[in-house]
């Protein structure tokens, strides 16, 4: 079995490329952010990224030939996984798609967050002994009769536009962003929904 896996492969070039591929910096920056691993010397890092642009891995030979711009685009996902596309070709100079080649090549997907209200304290226990009334009622179609509402506050400091924003990541980290929009000036927008009619109501 090889000292360094494939994984930690990756990390290696990732952190090399963190510091500019200063190969001592990267030792030092390696350790302490894997400090159980097995620690390579400084000169592991420049030759594993001169092996990994003329190697191939074994696991996947017609794949995995690491590039100069592949280090480059993966080191900018490493420092900042919510950065876009666009600004990752232009900070190393390469076209936008082959950034999206280089990030599916190497398994990232986008992933969109998603946006909740603020909860306090004491809205979780209200929230279950809601839905375990509800589940004991013996009342046919009594979600007709129930009023689902919700609101929102717009304000003059703007929205957060989930569409806009990706988390780049080989797994999904299932993001959540709060919105404590009741605590700020601006309008209030209130919606109801029963059975199958709606209600807006807009207030200042």
């Amino acid at each position: 079995m090889p000292l360094f896996t494939r994984e930690h492969q990756i990390d290696m070039l990732l952190v090399y490329g963190e510091v500019r591929k200063n190969r001592r910096e990267a030792k030092a920056f390696y350790g302490q952010r894997y400090p159980d691993r097995a620690q390579p010397h400084d000169k592991y890092f420049p030759w594993l990224e001169r092996h990994l642009k003329t190697e191939r891995i074994e696991e996947e030979p017609n794949e995995f030939i690491v590039s100069e711009e592949e280090i480059n685009t993966l080191a900018c996902i490493e420092v900042d996984p919510t950065t876009s596309v666009r600004q990752i070709a232009a900070n190393i100079g390469i076209g936008r798609e082959s950034v999206r080649n280089i990030l599916k090549k190497h398994k990232f997907k986008p992933f969109k967050y998603q946006v909740h209200h603020h909860l306090y304290e004491a809205d979780h226990q209200r929230r279950l002994e809601f839905c375990n009334w509800f589940m004991v009622q013996q009342r046919p179609n009594l979600s007709r009769f129930i009023l689902f509402s919700d609101e929102s506050r717009f304000t003059k400091l703007g929205m957060f536009n989930k569409n806009n924003s990706r988390y780049w990541a080989r797994e999904n980290p299932h993001l959540f962003r709060q919105g404590a929009f009741q605590e700020r000036f601006g309008v209030n927008v209130w919606m109801g929904l029963k059975h199958e009619k709606v209600e807006v109501m807009i207030a200042t």
